[in-house]
C-alpha cells in the first residue's frame, strides 16, 4: 500500500499518465474488500472510460499522456491535479475577503467575479510568458535534497550501510525460533487464526471481488451499476474486540450527546435553585419532570 501510495503521488507530479492508470488500476481491489462501494464504483467507471479514451478522445488522450492532466503553476511547484489546481486558485481567490462568500444568490456578481478571476489569471500567465519567469525547471532543480552533492553523499551512505550488513550481519534481523503470529502492535493482541488469514489474505481476495464487480457491471452488464453491492465484512483488529469502527463512533457520538443533555439539566436546576442532592436522585439524561416544571 506504501509503494501504491508513493506511485500515485509521483505519477501526478511527474504527469505520468500511463503510471496514474496503474495506480487506479491497482488500488480498485482494496476498495472492493473493504466495502469502500463509492470509490469501487464510480473509480471503475472511470478507469474503463480512460482505456477507451484513444478510441472516443484521441487528442485528449495524447494530451494526457503528454502530461497535460496536470498543471505546474510555476517553476518552484510541483504538479498538481487540476481539480487541486482549481481548489488552490479560483476557489481560493473567490472565498477571501470580498469574493463569493455571502454573494452567491447574487447572480450578476458571481459572474463578475468569475470574469475577473479568468482575466486577471490571464494577464498573470502572459506577463510569465513575456519575462520568461516560468522556466522549464523540475522539482529535482528546485529541492535542495535532490542537489548532485546531496544524492552523491545519500548514496555513499548506502553503499557504507550495505557493506556493514554483508560484514557483520544485520544487527536489526530478530532471530525467530517460534511460529511467527499477527498481533495489533499498539494493544499487543495476537489475533486469532480467522482474522489473521482473513487480512493477510486481502489482496487475493480484493482482486476476486473487483473482478467479479467488473466483469457483472461494466462487461456483462448484468447488473446495473447503481445497484447496491453486498459488503464483504473482513475481518480486521475491530473483529477480535467484537467491535465496528462504525459502532465505536456511534456509542462515542451518543455518549457526547448525552453528556450534553446533562449538562444542561444541571445548569437548568442550578438556575432554579434546585437541592443537588435530589437532582442527582433523576435521570438527567432523559428529560426530568422535575426541571421541566415552570416556576
Amino acid at each position: 500500500m506504501v509503494w501504491l501510495a508513493k506511485d500515485l503521488v509521483r505519477a501526478d507530479r511527474e504527469g505520468d499518465w500511463h503510471l496514474h492508470l496503474q495506480c487506479v488500476e491497482a488500488v480498485l481491489p482494496y476498495f472492493a474488500v473493504f466495502d469502500s462501494s463509492n470509490y469501487l464504483q464510480w473509480c471503475s467507471l472511470y478507469l474503463e472510460d480512460m482505456k477507451k479514451l484513444p478510441e472516443t478522445g484521441p487528442v485528449i488522450h495524447n494530451n494526457f499522456v503528454a502530461g497535460r492532466f496536470v498543471v505546474k503553476r510555476s517553476s518552484t511547484h510541483c504538479r498538481l491535479l487540476l481539480p487541486t489546481c482549481l481548489e488552490q486558485t479560483i476557489n481560493c481567490s473567490s472565498k477571501i475577503s470580498g469574493g463569493i462568500i455571502g454573494n452567491t444568490k447574487q447572480k450578476e456578481f458571481v459572474t463578475i467575479l468569475n470574469t475577473i478571476n479568468r482575466e486577471l489569471m490571464a494577464v498573470n500567465q502572459t506577463f510569465r510568458e513575456v519575462t520568461g519567469v516560468q522556466l522549464n525547471n523540475t522539482e529535482l532543480t528546485v529541492n535542495h535534497y535532490f542537489t548532485h552533492r546531496q544524492t552523491q553523499g545519500n548514496k555513499g551512505k548506502v553503499v557504507k550501510m550495505m557493506a556493514y550488513i554483508l560484514k557483520y550481519e544485520n544487527r536489526f534481523e530478530a532471530k525467530q525460533t517460534t511460529e511467527l503470529k499477527l498481533h495489533n502492535f499498539i494493544t499487543r493482541a495476537i489475533m486469532p487464526d480467522e482474522i489473521q488469514d482473513s487480512l493477510l489474505s486481502v489482496q487475493v481476495t480484493g482482486l476476486n471481488l473487483y473482478h467479479t464487480f467488473r466483469k457483472e457491471h461494466l462487461v456483462e452488464k448484468t447488473k446495473r451499476l447503481s445497484d447496491v453491492i453486498s459488503r464483504n465484512n473482513v475481518k480486521t483488529f475491530a473483529s477480535a474486540e467484537g467491535k465496528t469502527p462504525l459502532a465505536q463512533e456511534t456509542k462515542q457520538k451518543w455518549n457526547k450527546k448525552e453528556l450534553g443533555v446533562a449538562q444542561k439539566q444541571l445548569d437548568i436546576a442550578r438556575v432554579r435553585g434546585y437541592d443537588a442532592e435530589e437532582v442527582f436522585t433523576s435521570d438527567l439524561v432523559q428529560t426530568c419532570y422535575l426541571l421541566s416544571l415552570d416556576l
